[in-house]
């Protein structure tokens, strides 16, 4: 193999060498543009569907955001200032938006609560959660693990495999929690004026069904 013997030249180069964006990078700087309360320009950023979402995520705690000649600009509201989002906020398929944006709300005074697309719910969170809770956040989450709100029905177990007989079954993201919230309050005010035309087993199940999937609902 030949060598080759750089020394210095009387010759200089001048100029930029322009690079393709990059996903991680541009996630993150949308997160560190909204410590700044004032306006941050952001060059070169990957708009890919994952780096949207970041920025609407960020966008319901209270980031505001602009385009100009391809140009980023972003107002934050300080890194303790976000305002809590009255919605659950949508990851869709992004991991690394669910991860960021989980370390970033434990630490404000307020909760918040971050959903997904099937993909994501089946993603493993244990390890964003556990290290935040060693410094004081609290966070629950599914673990990858989905929720079900199930009626009725039966259960048959055999050596290698348990089969669900059921009535109806509902996934959690997918109750009507205005529905079960007014199934509740019509059980409930059944129960307070029992009479002898009052089945009262069909109450009580009516009761445990609505309770079963307003709290499920909240997984």
């Amino acid at each position: 193999m030949s060598e080759y013997l750089v020394s210095d030249s009387i010759f200089k180069f001048h100029g930029e060498i322009p690079i393709p964006p990059d996903k991680s990078i541009s996630h993150r700087a949308v997160i560190l543009s909204t410590f700044n309360k004032e306006m941050t320009k952001i060059n070169n950023l990957l708009l890919s569907d994952d780096v949207k979402t970041t920025m609407y995520s960020v966008g319901a705690i209270g980031v505001m955001f602009a385009e100009n000649n391809g140009k980023i600009f972003t107002r934050g509201t300080g890194i303790r200032e976000y305002i809590q989002s009255p919605e659950t906020i949508d990851c869709g398929n992004s991991g690394t938006t669910a991860r960021l944006l989980t370390g970033l709300l434990s630490g404000q005074k307020f909760s918040t609560r971050l959903d997904g697309d099937e993909s994501l719910k089946k993603r493993p969170m244990d390890r964003v959660k556990e290290p935040l809770e060693e410094i004081g956040a609290k966070i629950e989450t599914n673990n990858g693990t989905s929720w079900f709100a199930t009626s009725g029905g039966f259960a048959e177990i055999t050596e290698d495999k348990v089969e669900l007989l059921l009535e109806s079954i509902e996934k959690s993201n997918e109750i009507d929690v205005k529905r079960a919230t007014e199934a509740l309050e019509r059980a409930k005010a059944r129960r307070k004026n029992l009479d002898d035309n009052v089945d009262t087993t069909r109450l009580e199940a009516s009761l445990s069904r609505a309770l079963n999937r307003l709290k499920v609902s909240k997984k």
